[in-house]
Order: C-alpha cells, then structure tokens, then sequence
C-alpha cells in the first residue's frame, strides 16, 4: 500500500543523492544493496591470453541447420505490373537487377466468377542465387510466405529451379493467435 510507496521513493532519495541520512543508515549497519548506487555485483576482468592448447578438439556440428527463408521483400520483391512504373523496371534493369514478369493466380474472382489472374513483376535480390546454393550446402532451407500458394507456387518454382527448399509454408501454414 502507501507504506511501501512511501518506502521505495525514501529509498530513490537515498541511493540517488549521498546524504547524511544514508551515511547514518550506512553506519548503524545496514548496507542492503537498496540502499547502495553501486552494483552489488563486481565484475572482473577476463584474462587475456589464448588458452592452452591442452583442450580437446572441436567436436563437429551435431547435424544440419534448418534456415526459414520469408519470400516477399527478403527474397523478392514483387510488384502487380500495371502500378509498376516502366522507368522503375528500365532503371532496375539496368543496374543489374534479375527481374521476370509471371501471372498469379488470385484468391479473388471476376463478375463471372472465375478465378483473377494477376500480373507481377518480380526482382530478385542480387546474389540470390548464389546466396541459396551456398546456403543448401550446410543447412536446410525453407520457405515461408504469407502469401497464398497461387502467387506463390509458380515464383518460387521460378527462383528454386534446383529445388533446394525442402519444405514450403504458405498463407494457410499460419496459425492465428
């Protein structure tokens, strides 16, 4: 309650400002560290000098490691292709950028009923290629997408044409909580 309140705001006056009230308390004995600014742990300083060489080897990893890879904006950046401005894709391009145009399927459906298809255009990240090939050589890799597996399918088909994920997780992988 009060009490307590009034005890921790006594106790920010003591340790914020070295008062002779805190001396007082400190000299009838009582050294909590509440009542101290100072740490109450001391570090010490490790030592310098490479160990013996008497400790053992360096036992391998134990096993591969998994790498969960997000798609859209890490891997690829993707674009529906009537808002993508033309100079946007010249310049990409023209700097060095894969890109590649592809049709999506969307979860939305026309006036007759039928399924949209979108159009995307799609810039790789540089180097990634390399980046999933080097990767896969230590790790396993998967991927994860909150996108639905009509868009997504045929773009990472596209990007994993050596099929180095071993696993792919789409929109309805999600769980909500």
């Amino acid at each position: 309650g009060w009490l307590g309140l009034l005890l921790q705001v006594l106790l920010r006056v003591i340790r914020g400002a070295p008062s002779s009230l805190a001396k007082l308390l400190r000299s009838l004995g009582l050294r909590h560290p509440l009542l101290s600014a100072a740490p109450a742990v001391a570090f010490v300083q490790l030592p310098s000098k490479a160990p013996a060489d008497d400790l053992p080897p360096l036992s391998p990893p134990p096993g591969r490691l998994t790498v969960v890879l997000d798609l859209d904006e890490t891997l690829v950046c993707a674009y529906e292709s009537s808002s993508l401005p033309a100079t946007v894709r010249t310049q990409a391009v023209e700097a060095g950028l894969h890109c590649f145009d592809m049709e999506g399927i969307s979860s939305d459906k026309d006036a007759k009923g039928r399924q949209r298809v979108n159009h995307v255009t799609v810039f790789e990240r540089p180097g990634l290629h390399e980046f999933l090939q080097k990767t896969s050589e230590f790790a396993d890799l998967i991927l994860f997408t909150a996108g639905l597996e009509g868009y997504a399918k045929p773009l990472v088909d596209r990007i994993d044409a050596h099929n180095r994920f071993c696993r792919r997780l789409y929109r309805p992988s999600t769980v909500t909580t």
